[in-house]
């Protein structure tokens, strides 16, 4: 699925759903956590495109924070392998 470049566009949860494949109830719990902004218009919540992609941005984690938080756990990430190992 091409995401569009308009910045009007807005999302709605079954939207955020199938972009992101994760539940119904997840995107309510990022909704009423405060970490996914959106508006409620009726009974439908609509997110706006710079309001996902600050949710994307947000929640982001790079490789050097991913390999850290691994060790924390006492795991080993070997990129080349795409495995994960125990210290």
């Amino acid at each position: 699925m091409m995401e569009e470049r308009n910045p009007d566009k807005t999302y709605t949860v079954d939207e955020i759903m199938e972009i992101l494949s994760v539940s119904r109830e997840t995107v309510y719990n990022w909704i009423r956590a405060g970490k996914l902004t959106a508006v409620r218009i009726g009974r439908q919540y609509r997110i706006t495109k710079e309001h996902y992609d600050k949710f994307i941005k947000d929640h982001t984690v790079n490789y050097k924070s991913f390999k850290w938080y691994l060790s924390v756990l006492g795991l080993i990430y070997k990129k080349e392998h795409n495995i994960l190992l125990c210290s």
